[in-house]
């Protein structure tokens, strides 16, 4: 049973459903629960055994928290069979009491985004479901982050989200209702020989309605800056990078692109426009 929450039935209406699944620990679900609804959402716990049936991709839940008690829990099939039934779901995994101070995450995340339970809330609150369903960040700016490995991507999100951000992961791909109408796009993409040039390439493709797309290189060459610029992103960062500069990019490209409407040319890292073609 969930908590009792004090809402007129219009409220009720209105407000976007989560998914509870397992435990974080008893103390933990209650103010986990308590925290949702403050969130403006409605925390429904569902049973494991109960979930694959429940799930409806006509009528899905808003999102799918999947709580784990120990390090070492594992959802394993109901994981796969609920992305399979609910694919344009958003899912989390939420780590319990142990996790509580610590970036310690289970032993397998299977692809999905982690949060400690107290920060659970944060990753809701960027996720606002629209009218016409699709995925819009509130009043934070929306990141999509793509990489290599799974854990690089999360990294990365994580980082942004405590700067302030809402962020999706695109690795694996994620549902598409929550990039439509990302504000800016990061790709982690390590050295850009040919493989990765194609997908970054691609990533520019897929983004190229954003008012950024950051391309996060490991100590690029002047070329290869260049050529990733001819690929589509409009700033590239090498190593060392830090989160607040480049949160600080994101947060100029993405404050101008809400108050004003885009200019045909792309932008660099400064702001200051340049053409499509190379100079």
């Amino acid at each position: 049973m969930g908590i009792p929450i004090d809402l007129d039935n219009n409220t009720l209406a209105e407000s976007p459903l989560a998914w509870l699944l397992g435990s974080c620990g008893s103390a933990a679900d209650r103010e986990l629960e308590l925290a949702i609804q403050a969130a403006g959402w409605l925390a429904e716990p569902v049973d494991a055994d109960e979930a694959v049936e429940l799930a409806d991709p006509e009528f899905p839940p808003a999102a799918v928290l999947l709580c784990h008690e120990r390090p070492t829990q594992r959802h394993g099939n109901l994981t796969t069979q609920l992305r399979t039934l609910l694919p344009e779901t958003p899912m989390l995994m939420v780590g319990g009491s142990w996790s509580e101070g610590t970036r310690a995450r289970p032993s397998t995340t299977g692809g999905i985004a982690w949060r400690p339970w107290h920060e659970a809330t944060g990753w809701l609150e960027g996720i606002t479901p629209s009218d016409d369903g699709s995925i819009a960040p509130g009043n934070r700016p929306l990141v999509v982050t793509e990489a290599a490995d799974f854990e690089s991507a999360d990294t990365v999100a994580a980082a942004l989200h405590a700067e302030g951000f809402a962020t999706a992961l695109s690795t694996p791909p994620c549902p598409a209702n929550l990039t439509r109408g990302a504000d800016a796009a990061v790709w982690v993409g390590g050295q850009l020989d040919g493989l990765r040039a194609n997908r970054l390439a691609t990533f520019c493709q897929r983004h190229r309605r954003c008012a950024m797309v950051v391309a996060l290189l490991d100590f690029p060459r002047p070329d290869e800056a260049w050529l990733a610029r001819q690929l589509g992103a409009t700033a590239v960062l090498g190593k060392p990078w830090s989160p607040r500069a480049l949160a600080g990019i994101l947060r100029r490209a993405t404050g101008e692109s809400r108050s004003q409407p885009q200019r045909g040319g792309l932008r660099t890292h400064d702001n200051t426009e340049r053409p499509d073609a190379a100079a």
